[in-house]
């Protein structure tokens, strides 16, 4: 009879449990716009809560991208130029390949922060930067682990319809909000000059690949619905300079990766790590 009791109690409050689940779902109401949870076979992107003006964080992994592809065609507007991140003022999450001047090689997730510094007529100024390095769980502390701050910082970035222009700060001017104010006054007051000391890193139809005097390429390759941005030099010997850049339409940034001849502070970061070291 004990056991009978006990069993009927049991029915009962799980009756009552479901009963509660049903009317809660039907009574679940919002009054923000929200982009709804997306499984994959891998990750889980985070529901995101869409302001329109700043939004959070964007935490994206190893994922096909089918999902939100769908999601994007369906509910949010692209950005002003369709290669560039969609949304301003966002964190995103990477898999990160990294070789400091220690010469370990570090492996580990890293956020890059894309922040909007400001919007004109015809384009938008952004800042795109990683974070430091999580050292706290190495067991070796070696203080050249460390990427410093003019190598984790990607640059100011000047985005129209057509074309992605980057902007490099000389190594002895520290990124900040007196540069950033710097970087808008020249904007407004010669626009063209500044554009000419940029470097074009994508562009919609792709840029020529044609060496300069002292061996140096620059150029956006053309390829499907990516764009990628190529920095080389012929020069065989030595330790030169090497970056490459992959930007995937509604996508932003897919993969990246800097660093010299030597992979001497070698920074290598992207959305699946199939991509890391190809």
């Amino acid at each position: 009879m004990i056991f009978l009791k006990s069993k009927k109690v049991s029915i009962v409050l799980i009756l009552i449990y479901l009963l509660c689940f049903i009317t809660s779902c039907k009574n679940l109401e919002t009054n923000h716009e929200v982009v709804n949870e997306i499984k994959t076979d891998n990750n889980v992107i985070k529901e995101i809560e869409i302001d329109k003006t700043a939004i959070e964080e964007i935490k994206v992994e190893d994922t096909n991208f089918e999902e939100i592809d769908k999601m994007i065609t369906e509910e949010i507007e692209p950005n002003l130029n369709a290669f560039f991140f969609i949304y301003d003022n966002v964190v995103i999450e990477y898999n990160g390949f990294f070789v400091p001047l220690s010469g370990n090689e570090i492996r580990q997730k890293t956020k890059l922060n894309i922040e909007l510094i400001k919007e004109f007529d015809d384009g938008k100024l952004y800042t795109l930067m990683l974070d430091e390095l999580n050292l706290y769980d190495m067991e070796d502390d070696d203080p050249f682990d460390q990427i410093p701050l003019e190598n984790r910082m990607l640059g100011y970035f000047y985005i129209t319809n057509e074309q992605i222009y980057r902007y490099l700060l000389p190594y002895d001017k520290i990124y900040a909000d007196e540069e950033n104010q710097n970087i808008v006054d020249k904007i407004n007051t010669n626009k063209n000059d500044f554009i000419n000391s940029c470097d074009i890193v994508c562009s919609n139809n792709g840029t020529s690949d044609v060496a300069d005097e002292d061996g140096w390429h620059k150029y956006v390759e053309e390829d499907g619905n990516k764009r990628i941005f190529h920095i080389f030099n012929d020069y065989e010997g030595g330790t030169r300079y090497y970056e490459k850049i992959i930007w995937e339409e509604n996508k932003g940034i897919i993969y990246y990766r800097s660093g010299t001849g030597a992979m001497r502070m070698h920074i290598e970061f992207a959305i699946s790590i199939d991509l890391l070291m190809n």
